[in-house]
Parts: structure tokens; sequence; C-alpha cells
């Protein structure tokens, strides 16, 4: 990886989440997120830089997914629903992000 690039960071957008709106009665609402993830100061071909990136994505696609699920407008209304569309999402978004990096690795390498 470049250094000299300086910080580099992969985007990633959550997957749609759709609010518990449907089960609540209410009009469908859809939030959809982003988050930046840094890495550009981590050694990746080493398990502590692996560890510290993994700990950013986490952190990034709980965020990007609207945050813990129970404090979100709709899950005294829905919470296993509220719950699940989080766990989906947060699911996509991280792999989405390790999927980021390993492009953004193989781009460099050439």
């Amino acid at each position: 990886m470049h250094r000299s690039m300086g910080l580099i960071f992969a985007a990633f957008t959550a997957a749609a989440l759709v609010s518990g709106a449907s089960a609540a009665g209410h009009d469908n609402a859809v939030s959809v997120g982003t988050a930046n993830v840094y890495f550009g100061d981590l050694d990746l071909s080493t398990s502590q830089g692996a560890k510290v990136l993994n700990q950013r994505i986490s952190v990034a696609a709980t965020q990007a997914c609207g945050g813990a699920p129970q404090f979100t407008t709709h899950y005294r209304d829905a919470p296993t629903f509220t719950k699940s569309e989080f766990n989906r999402c947060r699911t996509v978004a991280i792999h989405a992000a390790i999927d980021d990096v390993r492009r953004l690795r193989v781009a460099d390498a050439y």
C-alpha cells in the first residue's frame, strides 16, 4: 500500500434498513447510511493491524446502519423486526467494507 497517499479510506453504503414501519402500521421509511473507515495508518500484514481494521469496520457499520436498534423510533412497536433488520444491515455493510479493502489492496499492488 502506498504510504505516500496518506490516509486511505474505504467507503461503504449500508444496506437499506427498513425501519419497522410495516409492522408498526406506518408508511415504510428507508434509511441508507455511509461511513468512512480509515486504514492507511495500519499494517494489514499483521494480525494486530487486521484486528484494528475489523474493529473500525464494526463500529462504522453500526453507525451506518442507524446505531443501536433499541434507540430507533420503531423499536417499541417492532423490536424483533428492528433488531433483525439492523443485524442484516450490519452484516451486509461489514462484508461490503471488507470487499472494498480487498479491492483497494489489489489495485494498490499494481
